[in-house]
């Protein structure tokens, strides 16, 4: 029997095709990525996003998830996690989401033999998703804009979170040095929120996994932080595994911080591809960056803007600060009638348009820009 794995994805349909633009602060380019996976050659269908100014930048790896059975893999395609990327490259990093092989348009065929409910072989399905992993990072570091230098970040969402506690255990270039895990797991033979109940080996099987990956990273490096973050309404991970596995990764010596938020919306699965979800998310993943010396955004040019506020504005202004993704924009009524501020747009432009709409509706004064992203444009 096929395991089926979960990620429903918001799908954006883009040509295929070699391109590089900036973006309002930072820099795009859609690429096949040559890479070598057991001596064969493939492409795997890349987007790179890093910051809009010469340099080279630490990886952040961002690993997608698996196709539903509402889509077919090559429907899913790197434009699905832009925003995901662009959060990364205002943050400092030169961020690339890679397709697995077979999706989107990745050479080769898709790789998703875990075993059966009786036979499990998630230790198998896992090493294949780290091997496009390990070689998309190889590939990766002889980029320019690419500092191998630095430790990389790897982050994965579905069953890419498990893959890049994976990758974590094996020796790459650059060097892996954290890894964020979103909701991550791979199931077999269930439905939302009802796991099949004969399928425990196989949810056994992937425990152990766990403890073997968390032991790979012990023994092959130095420790790595981890960050596990689930929701308690994923319907494909329970709070109860979410837990056999993270205390199966760190009684094998890894390390790990578990943040669990509350139920989210109907489905807490796809808490990383939603603005509400992400303004969950990106303060724990920044407080986890900051905690252990990797980029994120600065802080220090907001700290005097922010002290000469209001009780009420100022806590506009983090709201703005938190709000999910980029781009955004923090617009202010020229009469000082508060804040006002639109974030997940496209562009920076449409998010400067939208917070000047929306500035003008409630105060029905003229507006000015006050911020773009995290960059402070008034003091």
């Amino acid at each position: 029997m096929r395991p089926l794995f979960s990620l429903c994805l918001a799908l954006l349909a883009v040509a295929f095709a070699a391109r590089v633009q900036a973006a309002g602060g930072v820099f795009e380019e859609s690429l096949a990525l040559p890479v070598v996976i057991h001596g064969h050659r493939y492409t795997l269908d890349t987007l790179v996003v890093h910051p809009d100014a010469p340099g080279r930048y630490p990886l952040a790896l961002i690993a997608q998830g698996s196709s539903s059975s509402e889509f077919s893999p090559q429907d899913i395609r790197p434009d699905s996690f832009r925003s995901i990327a662009h959060d990364f490259a205002h943050r400092g990093w030169t961020a690339a989401v890679v397709m697995w092989r077979g999706y989107g348009a990745s050479s080769g065929s898709v790789v998703d033999d875990a075993g059966t409910c009786k036979a499990p072989e998630a230790g198998r399905f896992l090493s294949d998703h780290a091997d496009d992993l390990q070689a998309a990072m190889i590939s990766l570091a002889h980029r320019s804009d690419v500092d191998s230098t630095k430790k990389a970040l790897v982050m994965g969402l579905s069953i890419g979170g498990v893959s890049a506690l994976t990758v974590a255990g094996r020796v790459t270039m650059p060097p892996v040095g954290a890894v964020i895990n979103v909701s991550g797991g791979v199931y077999m033979d269930a439905q939302p929120f009802k796991p099949n109940p004969a399928c425990h080996l196989f949810y056994d099987d992937l425990v152990i996994e766990m403890g073997r990956n968390a032991h790979n990273v012990a023994t092959t490096h130095t420790a790595i932080p981890t960050l596990w973050l689930y929701a308690a309404n994923d319907p494909w991970f329970s709070p109860q595994l979410v837990w056999r596995m993270i205390s199966a990764w760190r009684t094998a010596g890894g390390l790990a911080e578990l943040k669990t938020f509350p139920p989210f919306q109907n489905d807490g699965h796809k808490m990383m591809l939603s603005e509400a979800g992400r303004r969950l998310l990106l303060p724990e993943i920044d407080r986890f960056l900051r905690a252990h010396g990797f980029p994120s955004w600065d802080e220090r040019p907001w700290e005097g803007f922010l002290g000469q506020l209001s009780y009420e504005d100022r806590e506009q202004v983090y709201d703005y600060l938190r709000s999910g993704s980029t781009e955004k924009a923090l617009a202010r009524g020229q009469g000082g009638q508060g804040f006002y501020w639109y974030s997940g747009a496209a562009t920076p432009a449409d998010a400067r348009d939208a917070a000047l709409k929306l500035c003008h509706r409630r105060t029905g004064d003229a507006c000015n820009i006050i911020a773009e992203n995290f960059q402070l444009l008034t003091r």
